[in-house]
């Protein structure tokens, strides 16, 4: 029980070392691209700005991170004791074979959304009272500010790709729409979005985007966010047991049983007791590791 108490508290400092981690990452892209945003805006406009910096920039950090990982697993080495899911997913030779769609969705879909939802950061900024973008974005937020509203993005995408995530596991939906994600049994960060477009739409990108253009918040600030949320969803199909990240291993039982695990935080599923195999099995395995010892 010591043993499995010291795991559940070594796994809780990884946790907020990673969080801590991200914080500061985050701190400092928003940075960078406060930097970057007037050039920008400058040289292609306001809107085409904002697609470049919350559509094409995030899209090189999650083929970037998910490069990083391929690479750093073995490109799936099934026999890699860090393997969630010994002797499962794509062999080598087949590991990108996912690739095409994947490059749709984020080079495509997911850039040509922050487009289309720009209209709607506008309308966003006049209900809150500015009365113009240049007088909405005049300023970038400071480090407490942008970390408060990483709290409330977490949390509107919490709910929106929980329920959206559900909605797809519906029979009448599954078979056409959320299937093709769960081809990978055994994911890989690459991955992650692997998706028919309609659900890249509706349950990748919205709910991520949905939280910047409710608070209007500055593209900056935006671009940071969608950054850190496409590093996390690239960590968590890894499959593997990787240092610095956080265990993948909640939404890796997802993608082995499909009707556990649905949300991002764990929040919603707990509300909703969608994670009740999940935590006895992690009960099992901790008990197991400390009668062992």
């Amino acid at each position: 029980m010591l043993a499995a108490k010291a795991g559940l508290r070594a796994g809780t400092v990884t946790k907020v070392a990673f969080s801590l981690a991200m914080a500061a990452l985050g701190v400092g892209l928003q940075h960078m691209f406060s930097d970057l945003w007037p050039a920008l805006c400058e040289r292609v406009g306001a809107t085409l700005a904002t697609t470049v910096m919350c559509g094409f920039i995030p899209a090189s950090f999650y083929w970037g991170n998910s490069l990083l990982i391929g690479w750093r697993t073995g490109w799936n080495d099934q026999s890699s004791p860090r393997k969630l899911q010994p002797g499962k997913g794509p062999a080598r030779e087949n590991y990108f074979d996912g690739a095409p769609l994947v490059l749709l969705n984020t080079l495509v879909i997911g850039p040509g959304l922050t487009l289309i939802a720009e209209p709607m950061w506008g309308a966003s900024w006049q209900w809150w009272g500015f009365a113009s973008a240049e007088a909405r974005f005049a300023q970038v937020p400071d480090a407490l500010t942008f970390l408060g509203s990483m709290v409330i993005f977490l949390l509107v995408e919490e709910v929106g790709f929980y329920y959206g995530h559900r909605l797809a596991h519906h029979p009448s939906l599954y078979s056409w729409v959320h299937k093709p994600h769960h081809t990978y049994t055994a994911p890989v960060a690459y991955a992650a979005v692997y998706a028919h477009p309609l659900e890249h739409i509706v349950v990748n990108v919205a709910p991520v985007i949905a939280g910047p253009v409710l608070l209007a918040s500055h593209p900056a600030t935006a671009a940071a966010w969608i950054c850190l949320a496409l590093i996390y969803t690239t960590n968590s199909h890894c499959g593997y047991f990787l240092v610095p990240y956080v265990s993948p291993e909640g939404h890796d039982w997802h993608h082995e049983v499909f009707n556990e695990n649905y949300g991002v935080l764990g929040i919603l599923d707990s509300l909703h007791g969608t994670d009740t195999r999940y935590k006895e099995a992690m009960r099992r395995r901790d008990k197991a590791a400390a009668t062992s010892k």
